[in-house]
């Protein structure tokens, strides 16, 4: 990230600089929106401690959960499609899409 440029701006910019400021705030969006998601959900908002030590270490916890939160729902989604894939593999899934094909099919010609 190479920051915004400061004083005033230049008259002729090159496509090189507009597609590096355009990255900068790619990066700057996806950093500021964590730090959204962390006072929204985490509590980030809510530090009222006066030593830094605290501070830093509440903000610390607080990251640690955010960051736990995602492995968890990334593990999660994973168990999710195995499941769902062995379901989709079964005889059983196999009956049901049978018998709701043929309710739907029904109900289409209604």
């Amino acid at each position: 990230m190479s920051g915004p440029a400061l004083g005033r701006p230049k008259k002729n910019v090159t496509k090189e600089e507009k597609k590096q400021a355009r990255e900068d705030e790619k990066i700057r969006s996806r950093i500021e929106g964590k730090f959204g998601e962390g006072k929204r959900r985490y509590g980030l908002n809510l530090i009222k401690t006066k030593l830094k030590e605290t501070s830093e270490t509440k903000v610390a916890i607080a990251i640690l959960a955010m960051n736990l939160m995602s492995l968890i729902r990334k593990i999660l989604k994973e168990i999710f499609y195995l499941f769902l894939q062995k379901q989709l593999k079964s005889p059983l899934y196999d009956n049901l899409y049978f018998c709701f094909h043929s309710i739907s099919l029904r109900f289409a010609y209604l």
